[in-house]
């Protein structure tokens, strides 16, 4: 029975001297959903002959949170945003007798701002300070001639093919993409979290037989906030520039 409860004694202690990393307590700020639950789509039309490049930029707060934070020193936030991203992309190009290139891009930043509490004017620093959750660049280069054949009947007359070779790409993409950022050294007080997104989309072509389409949205998306105190004899953080 002494030997058991020695034992017993003895795991106490190494339970007692292991290092707890860190404590922490969160707020959810829970999920985003598009108009009438459809994805938040940000458009460029296809290039015409007045203008051959077109951009579409949209920005947003999408996901926002209130946390607050205790007179406590070692604490930091923890930002854990979650997106759904949809990129769409369509280049094409016809016979024009010379060689054109068309170009879609979209692209979705997030850019994760902390105000209130001690925060500066222009909020507390946060790293990294911007993220691209999704972005694809799409070119289309081709060389499509003119197509002519010789009459049958009569070898010096030149008919011209009433039929336009034609190539279209298209690709499109969903996908779930998640970061987390830190907010080091934070001070007492009430905090909001927002995330801004920018959703960019833009169809480029360098000729009128060529044309491009560009699409970029967001679906759902989450946003979680924790505060996090460091509990080990290693108290600060350090970032590289």
């Amino acid at each position: 029975m002494r030997k058991l409860a020695g034992m017993f004694a003895f795991a106490g202690m190494l339970a007692l001297a292991a290092p707890a990393f860190a404590q922490s307590a969160g707020s959810f700020a829970g999920d985003f959903l598009g108009p009438n639950g459809v994805a938040k789509i940000v458009t460029t039309q296809v290039c015409s002959a007045t203008d051959t490049t077109c951009t579409s930029t949209q920005s947003a707060t999408l996901l926002t949170a209130t946390i607050k934070v205790s007179g406590a020193s070692s604490k930091s936030l923890m930002l854990m945003g979650s997106l759904e991203d949809a990129l769409y992309t369509d280049t094409s190009n016809s016979g024009g007798g010379s060689k054109s290139t068309s170009s879609a891009t979209g692209s979705i930043v997030v850019t994760p701002v902390v105000t209130g509490g001690g925060c500066p004017a222009s909020g507390c620093p946060v790293y990294p300070s911007t993220v691209t959750f999704a972005a694809r660049t799409q070119t289309l280069t081709a060389n499509l001639g003119s197509c002519t054949v010789t009459s049958v009947t009569n070898p010096t007359e030149v008919l011209t093919c009433t039929d336009t070779d034609t190539i279209d790409l298209l690709l499109s993409t969903m996908s779930a993409n998640a970061f987390n950022f830190l907010v080091p050294n934070m001070g007492e007080g009430v905090y909001t979290v927002k995330f801004n997104v920018a959703i960019t989309a833009s169809a480029t072509s360098d000729s009128l037989s060529a044309g491009a389409t560009a699409k970029a949205g967001i679906d759902v998306g989450s946003l979680g906030v924790l505060t996090v105190q460091t509990q080990t004899p290693f108290d600060s953080l350090n970032f590289s520039d």
